[in-house]
């Protein structure tokens, strides 16, 4: 009962008389890098967000209020249910925010300057290697004030009495996932996989830190940067 995936609708519209598939080596890619991209960075930022809501139980308090007001403990939370909770989403957001997941660790993979160009005076000579310093745009203080601080509420605001996410705000997705044509391929599915993990992980469970237990905030970067190791409560 489960829908077609995308590598079986790829191979279906290029499927030839003679079985061979038109096109095969880029439906491998295009596939590949969904799955590799959503992959990576879901894992590491999973692992940022559960060290985050270790470290912030009246965040997590919170999102816990909300899921139970909705879902009533009579099912699991759906992706058709994302819009019901504002404060998961601003939670997911200031994770991302707030996530170093990045090579060295906070830059997003090169690119080309393809001609000469000119930014704020600077010159850009042509075939120049170019990084987007996703760390420094995720903390402008001109768009996120404390930028230091974790504070999902900075995505929401007050409308008739209920909170609803700001639109006047920079949302991390647009940043985390890279900008442009070269973008990860698995931006949405990514998201999507982040979103029901949390809502589904907050659901269930509470996330503690044990007692008299601190946790180191080192990391280990390649391509990607996890935390090394932590502890969680019984």
């Amino acid at each position: 009962t489960a829908p077609p995936c995308v590598t079986t609708r790829l191979i279906e519209d290029r499927l030839q008389d003679d079985g061979s598939v038109q096109d095969e080596w880029e439906v491998m890619a295009a596939t590949a890098a969904a799955y590799t991209g959503r992959d990576f960075q879901t894992t590491a930022t999973l692992n940022s967000a559960v060290i985050q809501l270790m470290q912030y139980p009246l965040v997590q308090d919170q999102v816990h209020q909300e899921i139970q007001a909705y879902l009533r403990g009579e099912r699991l939370p759906e992706l058709e249910d994302r819009d019901a909770f504002p404060y998961l989403e601003a939670v997911i957001r200031e994770i991302m925010r707030e996530a170093n997941i990045y090579i060295s660790p906070d830059l997003t993979l090169p690119r080309r300057a393809c001609e000469v160009s000119e930014y704020r005076g600077m010159l850009i000579p042509k075939d120049t290697i170019v990084f987007m310093n996703t760390w420094a745009i995720l903390r402008d203080e001109n768009e996120y004030p404390d930028p230091h601080l974790f504070k999902p509420e900075r995505f929401l605001e007050s409308s008739q009495g209920k909170q609803v996410l700001r639109t006047n705000i920079r949302d991390p997705h647009d940043i985390f996932f890279g900008i442009g044509r070269r973008s990860c391929s698995g931006r949405q599915l990514a998201s999507d996989s982040l979103w029901i993990t949390l809502a589904t992980l907050l659901t269930v469970f509470e996330i503690r830190r044990p007692e008299g237990v601190e946790n180191s905030d080192e990391s280990e970067s390649g391509l990607i940067a996890y935390a090394t190791s932590y502890n969680l409560g019984n």
